[in-house]
């Protein structure tokens, strides 16, 4: 699909809310969701599918420590459309001046809070959202997103949970919970720019 027409030059030149001192085009990702890959419906599951036939790499894209999501609704929920995203390469950390506005350390809620009062012009990320994000990034730049945080995505697990993207290490991309409504140092919020 053409790119939004919300994403223009003084937009991505603009000074970036969520890491002030940077410019958006430099913080963020613009990322294509497509609708289907070969014809058939993207999903959480096509990706995996995709990447577990990455030939001639050795290295694994995204651990299979928790394979018990695979068998989550969300999963296998097809993208409804193709479309582009802008997500920032890493969410707001605690060094972050006013201190108040970082994510981590945070519950759910407060994360909720945070997002609503803060970054009006940000949304929820779904998981499927955030791994191609990640896993694209890794392959088009060598370099690997999120090795010692988990991003909170949108929906949740069997438990009620919301599930978390991140760790990224030589062991691959984690996709697992992240505890309830607990609160951590390497626990964040995934964001999208609204478009």
């Amino acid at each position: 699909p053409p790119l939004p027409a919300t994403i223009t030059e003084a937009l991505l030149n603009s000074e970036c809310p969520l890491h002030p001192g940077e410019l958006i085009k430099d913080s963020h990702l613009l990322v294509l969701m497509p609708k289907t890959v070969n014809g058939e419906p993207y999903s959480a599951l096509k990706l995996d599918e995709l990447c577990a036939t990455r030939k001639g790499s050795g290295i694994r894209l995204i651990c299979n420590k928790m394979n018990s999501w695979k068998s989550q609704p969300w999963a296998s929920e097809p993208q409804g459309k193709s479309e582009w995203l802008l997500l920032p390469k890493r969410d707001p950390n605690r060094y972050i001046v006013p201190e108040e506005k970082h994510f981590r350390e945070k519950s759910v809620s407060e994360q909720q809070k945070v997002l609503e009062e803060h970054y009006p012009a940000y949304r929820d990320v779904k998981t499927v959202e955030l791994m191609t994000a990640v896993l694209l990034y890794d392959l088009t730049h060598k370099e690997r997103l999120l090795p010692l945080t988990y991003l909170r995505c949108h929906e949740p697990n069997s438990s009620s949970e919301r599930v978390g993207v991140g760790g990224f290490d030589s062991g691959g991309l984690g996709i697992g919970n992240t505890s309830g409504d607990s609160t951590g140092d390497n626990l964040g919020r995934a964001l999208a720019r609204k478009l």
